[in-house]
């Protein structure tokens, strides 16, 4: 059969057998026709094999194409195979022994400038009434502004998720040893430890507040009283951002990556730093050490001892 025909034949068979929409079907064909342009317009499906759909995706993956669209195609192309073979086109489905290596290239984790930081904290202080860091009382009564200071500060203390930081209970907390438990993705425990005697006694104001005045334990909550949500954590992060001044869209995940970037950059054993954000690979913790190595770059070269102080010295 015509490579062409058994591409009709099969986006006729998904859209009577699968009801696709109409733009995932033109998805598939589009796959489905550059394979038949790269094999020709009159080739059979007998010629047909692995090789010639990982030879399209490895041409595919030169042109540039993104992981996403390649892992696409070779499901397409698995598909087809598939068909060919049940519908008995063909004896074997030729993408049976199709092996290809579609990784997501590993993103580092984006943190945020400590004077970032500094602006965004120190902004969120004024707003709190909280204006001197060595008072924990205070000025106003303004709990919501202070809500958001304190899940600020204790994501940069801790590097806790925000779905870990929204589901803090008031009897997690350990005032006296400084020490708050967790639960993290899989259930999984941990105690994360928040020092600073400012930072403690804005939690434990916070506390005081909810156990007085909620009908829950929950450390962190809304206008209403009611627990806090992730998607109000992130709404409030950003609005504060922007009162303070900070360009950049800041989100729950960068405050947790800014806190384990500057353990690391302070020489913080990598294991703990793992412990602390509570991941299961030390792989996943390790990712720091390049941000680590960034910034030690960049100070050589800003540096540029063996330039400017051994070599260009005195040359004029």
């Amino acid at each position: 059969m015509n490579t062409r025909t058994a591409v009709d034949r099969y986006i006729d068979h998904l859209q009577r057998s699968r009801n696709l929409s109409p733009h995932t079907l033109r998805a598939y064909r589009c796959d489905l026709e550059s394979m038949v342009e790269v094999l020709g317009s009159r080739s059979d499906v007998a010629d047909l094999s692995g090789a010639t759909f990982v030879e399209d995706l490895d041409a595919r993956r030169t042109d540039g194409a993104a992981v996403s669209t390649l892992r696409r195609k070779a499901s397409t192309y698995r598909g087809f195979g598939r068909w060919l073979a049940r519908s008995g086109y063909l004896e074997l489905d030729p993408t049976r022994n199709m092996e290809i290596t579609l990784r997501s290239p590993r993103r580092l984790p984006r943190d945020l400038p400590a004077e970032t930081l500094r602006m965004l904290v120190s902004s969120l202080r004024r707003s709190a009434g909280v204006e001197h860091p060595w008072s924990g009382e205070p000025e106003s009564e303004d709990s919501f502004e202070l809500v958001t200071l304190v899940a600020v500060v204790l994501m940069l203390a801790t590097g806790l998720r925000v779905g870990e930081l929204v589901r803090v209970r008031v009897a997690d907390l350990d005032m006296g040893e400084g020490s708050l438990r967790v639960v993290g993705k899989g259930q999984r425990e941990r105690k994360v430890y928040v020092s600073g005697e400012w930072v403690l006694a804005l939690v434990e104001r916070l506390a005081r507040h909810s156990q007085a005045r909620l009908g829950h334990d929950y450390l962190l909550f809304n206008s209403c009283g009611l627990p806090l949500s992730t998607a109000a954590m992130r709404g409030r992060l950003q609005r504060a951002a922007e009162r303070a001044g900070v360009r950049a869209h800041v989100t729950p995940h960068m405050l947790r990556h800014s806190a384990a970037t500057q353990l690391i950059e302070s020489g913080v054993d990598i294991r703990l730093v793992q412990r602390l954000l509570g991941h299961a690979s030390l792989t996943t913790t390790q990712l720091y050490t390049h941000i680590s190595d960034r910034a030690l770059r960049d100070a050589v070269a800003q540096a540029g001892v063996l330039e400017h102080r051994l070599i260009t010295a005195g040359v004029g």
